[in-house]
């Protein structure tokens, strides 16, 4: 069997599961759906029944704290005959940091890393794990946000998990999505951002720093720490300085819940604690800590058929508030929805945008229609010009357009030019 091992194990940029499983295809030279149906879901399926169609399930996570990610790991594990691969998802930190809202569904990438590991040939292209890490909004080594559209063909929804998936590449074009540069973003990364970026990072790499058989500690542990050493006790102190409810934060030091990956983050970014500090020693020196002054929203929990509805008004407004190039199905797509979906949820917004379309298409159309025919009489008069008979071949390579005969319109668009200077 292949034996490739996934990179950057034991460090904060460890490669994401998924994209491991994306490189284990390609090196077999097979495509990912051949890869899934043949060798991964005979795995999945062993102690449960398996469904007449297997297909790969687009929607699917498996780089998260999930039951899915954990078959996942098993799986790969014995195709690819290598050891544990719990550490290329958030697996080694269930108990300590709550599951929710801890991965994106959807692939983030910098593009400038990507060229980069692209360019130097070092190492494999692959798609480090703390891109997808909810809470990371930016490469701190670039210092540009994460990107979730395709450059080429500016469609979102890059979900992991296609028939089609290949590292780096889009789900939809199948473009290569590294790029050298990018333009100045207008909006200014702030200094929270960057610490969420690096702890994260050096939240991947702890696996790696601990000795065999210990594990990073409860949530409960970590929260009444913090709790103690920094607000003397106070769990409502803690919460206002955090963002949060005071019931939450008791509900986390009681170990009713374990606390979010968000919380940690903002206590940390307050405290001057690591992550290190909070979840492995529980050690912290308060005297040399630097701590910074930060005011937090409220975070609440929306159930996922309100922000589900949310982002579908969200998209179509935007949509309809841009220059008609955006479909319904296109913002389908960029949600990881069905187009039904979409006009189920919004009716009306969705016929809006639908029309404002349509008349965007007709539009772009006709102009190219026009382009077409200005392009045709000027190579006929060309040919005219300098003496030469308008013949298939020299049309084609005047107009650039090699097929320009197999389409009924431009065939007849050409004759029609031809008949005007008698030939």
């Amino acid at each position: 069997m292949f034996r490739i091992s996934p990179v950057g194990m034991g460090s904060g940029r460890v490669e994401q599961l998924s994209s491991f499983a994306m490189r284990l295809a390609e090196a077999m030279a097979v495509s990912f759906a051949d890869f899934f149906r043949e060798l991964v879901a005979p795995q999945l399926y062993k102690k449960k029944r398996r469904p007449q169609r297997v297909s790969v399930v687009s929607k699917g996570v498996i780089d998260g704290m999930t039951r899915t990610a954990a078959e996942w790991v098993a799986a790969l594990e014995d195709v690819a005959s290598v050891g544990d691969l719990t550490t290329c998802t958030l697996l080694p930190y269930a108990g300590a940091i709550g599951p929710r809202r801890l991965v994106t569904t959807n692939r983030r990438w910098c593009p400038i890393c990507l060229q980069e590991m692209a360019n130097n040939g070092i190492t494999p292209v692959y798609e480090p794990l703390v891109w997808r890490i909810e809470e990371v909004t930016i490469c701190p080594f670039h210092n540009v946000r994460l990107v979730s559209e395709c450059p080429k063909c500016k469609c979102g929804g890059q979900v992991p998990l296609v028939f089609n998936a290949r590292v780096g590449c889009c789900r939809h074009c199948g473009a290569w999505m590294g790029q050298s540069t990018l333009s100045h973003d207008e909006q200014p990364i702030g200094e929270f951002e960057v610490h969420c970026a690096l702890a994260c990072d050096e939240l991947l790499a702890i696996p790696g720093t601990l000795p065999e058989g210990r594990q990073v500690l409860p949530s409960k542990v970590a929260v009444e720490s913090l709790r103690d050493v920094f607000f003397e006790g106070n769990g409502a102190a803690m919460a206002r300085a955090t963002g949060g409810l005071a019931s939450q934060v008791n509900g986390y030091a009681t170990g009713q819940f374990p606390a979010p990956l968000h919380f940690f983050l903002r206590a940390g970014y307050i405290t001057g604690a690591t992550m290190q500090d909070i979840l492995v020693t529980n050690s912290f020196d308060v005297a040399a800590s630097r701590r910074h002054d930060e005011q937090f929203d409220v975070r609440r929990a929306v159930p996922k058929r309100f922000s589900e509805q949310l982002a579908v008004d969200m998209g179509l407004q935007a949509a309809l508030d841009g220059d008609g190039s955006t479909s319904v199905r296109a913002i389908a797509i960029n949600l990881n929805l069905a187009p039904a979906s979409v006009w189920r949820r919004n009716p009306t917004l969705a016929s809006a945008v639908s029309r404002r379309h349509a008349a965007f298409v007709a539009a772009v159309a006709a102009k190219r229609r026009s382009e077409f025919e200005a392009a045709v009489h000027a190579a006929v008069a060309g040919c005219v010009h300098r003496g030469e008979q308008p013949t298939p071949e020299r049309m084609k390579q005047a107009l650039g357009d090699p097929a320009c005969f197999l389409n009924d319109w431009k065939r007849a668009t050409i004759r029609n030019a031809m008949a005007t200077v008698g030939l």
